[in-house]
């Protein structure tokens, strides 16, 4: 029975040893997709996973409040800082992978737990606020659609 309840025990921790091993791996190649620079057609396919893996994580931020404050400490926070930084890019080849990660930190700003610790990363509004500044209201783009009259035409009147 005690030789048993023995080898119960090692397959467990055998198994939780696979887990974080296979976790580790993961982790290291999601670092080097996520902070690859790359050329031409190998950025095509970076483009690509960053797509991929700013779903997951937007996914797995959706689920539950454990889960996000652990995304949001995981490495330093870089995993965080890279999530701002993507909502803060400009580029249109950037636009689906900067809507999964809008998506992504909104999770995490709805959530009390983990509002306040994001907005305390060093660049959070900033990114936040390159994100938001293009973004126009359904008045604004009525009044811009009926007042397309040269601003020299203002000046003149004046």
């Amino acid at each position: 029975c005690y030789g048993t309840f023995c080898n119960a025990i090692s397959a467990s921790y055998a198994k939780l040893f696979d887990a974080v091993k296979d976790t580790v791996i993961l982790i290291r190649c999601l670092k080097v997709i996520l902070f690859s620079k790359g050329e031409d057609r190998a950025n095509e396919y970076a483009l690509r996973w960053r797509l991929k893996v700013v779903s997951l994580l937007a996914d797995l931020l959706s689920s539950d409040s454990l889960r996000r404050k652990a995304l949001l400490h995981a490495n330093g926070g870089s995993v965080v800082d890279w999530l701002l930084d993507s909502v803060g890019h400009g580029e249109l080849e950037w636009r689906m992978i900067q809507d999964e990660a809008a998506r992504a930190i909104s999770y995490l700003l709805l959530d009390a737990t983990t509002c306040e610790e994001l907005l305390q990363r060093p660049s959070a509004l900033y990114h936040l606020l390159l994100f938001s500044a293009p973004i126009q209201s359904d008045a604004e783009q009525k009044k811009v659609k009926y007042h397309k009259k040269p601003i020299i035409e203002y000046i003149d009147k004046i």
